[in-house]
């Protein structure tokens, strides 16, 4: 089952499903880049620092 959500993928788990996907790779990238760019222009919490 996908979700799009923590709350929804809850959800499906109190229905019975146990195969949950918490989220898609867009929903994924939409947050991240989000997060980001808050970070860059001052308004977001610290980065932890990952990559290369």
């Amino acid at each position: 089952m996908f979700c799009t959500s923590g709350s929804q993928a809850a959800q499906r788990a109190k229905e019975g499903f146990d195969m949950i996907n918490v989220g898609t790779d867009s929903t994924a990238m939409a947050e991240s880049l989000a997060r980001n760019l808050a970070i860059a222009a001052g308004t977001g919490e610290g980065q932890r620092d990952v990559g290369y």
